[in-house]
């Protein structure tokens, strides 16, 4: 039979009934129990460090994906707007150069001839 220690005293034993009683009576883990202890703890402590950092991750990567489609949207729309106002701005350019024709005196009259027939 092995024999198991306290960590925290001398205390020694190879009956694990008493290991346990001693453990509970002095607030002492005996050393089985406490690389048990240890081994359970740090696996739940990097299962709950993986995960928060995994929900993260998953938060992160869904904001980002979200941001990247605002953009392209926001891009669209921008393209958009500036095909209409290049469009607006060429018909702009049209109208003040026939407004300009139709108020000199030659183009006032070429433009009344193209009416008559």
């Amino acid at each position: 039979m092995s024999s198991d220690k306290c960590e925290s005293c001398p205390y020694a034993t190879s009956d694990l009934v008493a290991l346990h009683k001693h453990w509970q009576e002095a607030g002492h883990a005996g050393s089985s129990e406490a690389s048990e202890a240890r081994s359970e703890r740090s696996a739940t402590i990097k299962g709950v460090v993986m995960g928060a950092v995994g929900a993260s991750l998953a938060v992160a990567g869904a904001a980002f994906f979200g941001r990247k489609v605002e953009l392209r949207s926001l891009m669209s729309k921008l393209g958009r707007l500036e095909s209409i106002n290049n469009l607006q701005a060429a018909e702009i350019i049209k109208l003040l150069a026939e407004n300009t024709i139709l108020k000199s005196a030659g183009g006032a009259g070429k433009a009344l001839r193209s009416y008559r027939g």
